[in-house]
């Protein structure tokens, strides 16, 4: 399951889906959800224009203000047994799903894994301001598939995790959400911590890069 959690983003959202729509990955094994957390823009409209995509992507209205009660409204309608997270504002390349997922089938049997991170490339459509131009940057936190070290943690803008975490441990804290306000949520490096107390290993792919458009 490919979860988009979105708000009053429909431009780069059309261009997030445009890429998931042509993923080479069976379609008939994975969907696609938009979980819209009361856009006031075309979100549902620029939704619609991928009806003839497969799969087409699944239109949810999340009324709970906030990124991780749209992330766990994804956990709940969530058919596949792993949900990748991406957000709004992705580009992928079509062997993304692929490649973040990969990981996950192999220790389908194991369960040692309980999260995978693809790598976040910013990029500035705006231009790059000095202001962040010291702390983003490509996390680079090694050049193959494998374990992270403690003290590195993936971005929820490109995240997976198996379904049984969830249900193991619970869904995403919403107290630490992101909101009109304030960019940073804290949720899904909580849940990393969760997922590595509970003496499960977070992984890192490179191969499974996205485009983070910051403007």
């Amino acid at each position: 399951s490919v979860a988009i959690p979105t708000y009053d983003r429909a431009n780069f959202l059309r261009q997030t889906l445009a890429g998931i729509a042509a993923q080479q990955f069976p379609s008939d094994h994975y969907e696609v959800l938009v979980i819209d957390n009361n856009s006031r823009d075309h979100t549902r409209e620029v939704v619609a224009e991928f009806a003839q995509a497969r799969p087409a992507p699944r239109h949810l209205l999340e009324t709970k203000q906030g990124l991780d009660h749209a992330r766990n409204r994804a956990i709940a309608e969530a058919r596949g047994e792993i949900i990748v997270f991406g957000d709004d504002d992705i580009l992928v390349q079509p062997d993304w799903l692929a490649q973040m997922v990969v990981p996950l089938l192999a220790d389908a049997g194991a369960r040692r894994i309980g999260a995978v991170g693809g790598e976040v490339i910013p990029v500035f459509p705006d231009g790059l301001p000095d202001w962040v131009r010291e702390w983003h940057a490509p996390l680079a936190f090694r050049a193959d598939a494998g374990p992270l070290l403690p003290q590195h943690s993936p971005m929820g803008a490109n995240l997976a995790f198996p379904k049984w975490v969830f249900e193991q441990l619970g869904p995403f804290h919403t107290a630490l959400d992101r909101s009109a306000g304030n960019y940073f949520s804290g949720g899904d490096s909580e849940m990393i911590r969760r997922v590595r107390a509970a003496g499960l290993e977070v992984w890192f792919s490179p191969a499974a890069a996205v485009q983070h458009q910051m403007p």
